[in-house]
């Protein structure tokens, strides 16, 4: 027992000492603590979850993570280094399990070699400084397996209610997970004896009692926001139309007019959902109209959609790490801790596939670890695969990799070469499949990214340099452009700006934000008849694009097209309807078109919304002068039309530089 401990805590002081020092070289990150994509979602909720100010709707992401955040923002003063530093010792401590899983299954060798495989997986060290919720992922997957196969000292029933509270927070934190739980009553039963009705009764119900623990509060909070029963989130719909429909390649390519930016793509599936439907829909309605499409497309196109099931196969178990929110094989750049082997995944993919198929005999004790891995590969080979989504398999694959070695090791020592070679003809043929090439790797995407967080601290000309890079890596890359272009505008380059942002339409002649942008700029330049052709192609290309349809109605109006401005003005108003810009000139078409009540109304609604802000002091003078005015029913002059620009009147407009990137990260 002291050798078990000893060895546990050896092999868990190198795993922490691995993670600490990928903690201080990601240091050389220059935008380490600028948060992108399903980062700055997770981010931005838990600091609403502080402040109050959580929307009151159900949840589209699943939950448990930003409370996770919270929780360490609020002791530790917002601190995103306290989330890193907790997550390097829950990465640590799953190591230490799958070490002690390991030891009872396959004995005390085959133990350190899968707890060495999870102490330096570069991946897993990499997940875990990152604000992302992997690491809890793995630290839950590993905590179930542990509770199952340690049989802890502590009472069954408190071993069971322990199960469905890890459980509970597992789906809560993946909501793929909530497929996977009937597989736990299984293993109750069979665990218990199938005789025994009394004890598994009694034992899925303190299983039952810790999963609604864990899960009852998301649940509870739903019900309080919106009257409906929701079990935890509303994104699973869409998530599977993302896996399965015309423009799925395997990863979460993106449908038309959906944008995947945490910021828009709730809304985005939503009102698409509604304009198909043609009338309203719940949350949850959404999600079941995105399934719907899933599922009546595969009907449709059984042969696509197979090779589609059969690709999403391959990439699961192909060596290419497959990045979305942040590349592992970009960032290696600045932890030599991370930088080794080329392709980690090939290597304990490739062996503990072929121990789960040699080991088949020991399935009596290891068969909740085949049925738990089966079914996530599943799982995800029905949604899409990424690299992260990816990751928790390998609590399930080390044990079994590290066994294969063990058994190697044995028959060479013993002299059984055909069994050995059988061994190793197995081994190489899952290489040779991993080895299939299915994607083109670029680093286009983390350069943009890189230079778009450098942007953000100010720091220009690197950021330019960034992005020349990423043009470089994939000449075309449209995002690149828009951003050289927007860098151009802001440090006071129009001519440059506009032959980046001609350039990214030329390669892209529906690039919204190029058109955008560019139609921005040439309205500052007096040109409002092209800028009113660019705002044009935005808004038909993204018909939830606010900015564009803002800015299409305030050039209709400088050109006196007053009935398609106030037709502008009320998509702009649709899609933010507290929006100060478009609710003012609103109030300004309708006077001028003469619309003495209407006008009124509208002047204040926008009262209403800008009460108090000292930025929009000089058009509230304004507008409380027009309403005296109109109340008393007194003739007013027309209002001046505005010139020179998009803002409020000539006296900022020329202080308005791009229109802004929905996210400054890639669509």
């Amino acid at each position: 027992m002291r050798n078990n401990v000893r060895d546990a805590a050896f092999l868990g002081m190198i795993a922490l000492v691995l993670r600490l020092g990928h903690f201080f070289l990601i240091g050389n990150d220059p935008v380490a603590d600028i948060l992108v994509l399903d980062s700055w979602s997770y981010d931005r909720i838990a600091r609403l979850i502080i402040s109050g100010e959580m929307p009151n709707k159900v949840y589209f992401q699943a939950p448990f993570y930003p409370y996770f955040l919270a929780a360490f923002y609020k002791i530790f003063n917002g601190s995103i280094d306290s989330v890193r530093i907790a997550q390097i010792i829950l990465d640590t401590i799953s190591a230490v399990a799958v070490f002690r899983i390991t030891r009872i299954l396959f004995g005390c060798r085959s133990a350190w070699i899968a707890g060495v495989f999870m102490a330096v997986y570069p991946v897993s060290i990499f997940q875990s400084g990152l604000i992302l919720k992997t690491t809890l992922n793995i630290f839950f997957a590993a905590s179930m397996i542990w509770l199952i196969i340690e049989k802890p000292r502590f009472p069954d029933s408190i071993r069971m209610i322990m199960l469905g509270l890890i459980s509970g927070w597992a789906a809560a934190t993946q909501g793929s997970v909530l497929l996977q739980l009937p597989i736990l009553p299984i293993w109750i039963i069979v665990d218990s004896g199938w005789r025994c009705l009394p004890t598994w009764i009694k034992r899925i119900a303190l299983f039952g009692l810790g999963l609604s623990i864990g899960i009852g509060p998301f649940t509870l909070r739903n019900y309080l926001v919106s009257g409906r029963f929701v079990l935890l989130t509303s994104q699973g719909g869409a998530n599977f139309y993302l896996g399965n429909s015309p423009y799925s390649d395997g990863t979460s390519k993106r449908p038309p007019r959906v944008r995947m930016t945490p910021e828009y793509e709730e809304e985005d599936f939503h009102r698409e959902a509604e304009y198909a439907a043609g009338q309203s829909l719940t949350p949850e309605d959404a999600g079941r109209y995105w399934r719907d499409e899933a599922l009546k497309w595969m009907r449709d196109h059984p042969g696509d959609a197979l090779k589609l099931e059969a690709r999403k196969f391959a990439l699961f178990w192909n060596r290419v790490e497959i990045p979305d929110n942040y590349d592992f094989d970009f960032y290696r750049r600045y932890s030599w801790l991370i930088r080794y082997p080329r392709y980690p995944f090939w290597i304990i993919g490739s062996l503990g596939l072929a121990g789960m198929i040699f080991l088949t005999a020991s399935w009596r004790k290891t068969w909740f670890l085949y049925a738990w891995s089966s079914s996530y590969c599943f799982i995800w080979v029905m949604f899409h695969i990424y690299s992260r989504y990816r990751l928790p398999m390998i609590i399930f694959l080390a044990p079994f990799a590290a066994e294969f070695i063990s058994k190697v090791i044995d028959l060479t020592k013993t002299g059984r070469y055909t069994s050995l070679a059988g061994h190793y003809l197995l081994w190489i043929g899952i290489v040779l499949f991993q080895a299939i090439p299915l994607t083109a790797y670029s680093s286009a995407q983390p350069l943009f990214n890189l230079g778009s967080g450098l942007t953000r601290l100010g720091r220009l000309d690197e950021a330019r340099t960034a992005y020349l890079e990423a043009l470089d890596a994939l000449p075309g890359y449209e995002p690149a452009m828009v951003n050289l272009g927007k860098l151009a505008w802001s440090q006071g380059n129009p001519a440059e700006a506009i032959l980046w942002w001609e350039k990214a339409i030329d390669t892209n002649p529906k690039a919204v934000e190029a058109h955008s942008n560019l139609g921005s700029l040439l309205a500052m330049q007096g040109k409002m008849m092209e800028a009113k052709g660019h705002f044009l192609v935005a808004t038909q290309e993204q018909p939830y694009y606010f900015l564009g349809w803002l800015h299409l109605a305030q050039t209709e109006e400088s050109l006196q097209e007053y009935e398609k401005a106030l037709e502008a003005y009320k998509k702009a108003i649709d899609l933010k309807p507290h929006d100060v810009q478009a609710l003012y000139g609103r109030a300004k078409v309708l006077e001028k078109i003469g619309g003495g009540e209407s006008a009124l109304a509208a002047w204040r609604i926008y009262l209403d919304e800008a009460d108090d802000m000292l930025e929009e002091r000089i058009y509230i003078d304004e507008a409380k002068t027009r309403v005296e005015l109109l109340s008393h029913e007194i003739p007013v002059a027309g209002v001046e039309s505005m010139e020179g620009g998009l803002a409020h009147s000539d006296e900022t407009s020329d202080q308005r530089g791009p229109a802004e990137h929905p996210s400054d990260r890639m669509q």
